[in-house]
């Protein structure tokens, strides 16, 4: 799974030169100012929820993180959905 391009999932995603960064909720308001300031068109953002993660002690588990995705350009209008 690891050799599988992440953009995989995302219908046209690869031709708009797509990308998608990972970050924990901490990260995420500056990963997608990040992403617009380097010239990305922000997209949105959705979850992933982690299939494997360590509990904290007198906490809870940190098994999410977030999909911040942009494009370079736009995405393909008649692309499938």
């Amino acid at each position: 799974m690891a050799d599988r391009p992440a953009h995989r999932g995302v219908p046209g995603l690869h031709r708009a030169r797509g990308r998608l960064v990972f970050s924990d909720w901490r990260q995420e308001p500056t990963t997608s100012d990040a992403l617009q300031m380097a010239g990305w068109t922000w997209s949105g953002t959705i979850p992933w929820i982690k299939p494997a993660s360590r509990p904290r002690k007198g906490g809870f588990k940190q098994s999410s993180e977030f999909i911040t995705w942009g494009v370079k350009g736009s995405l393909a209008k008649d692309r499938d959905l």
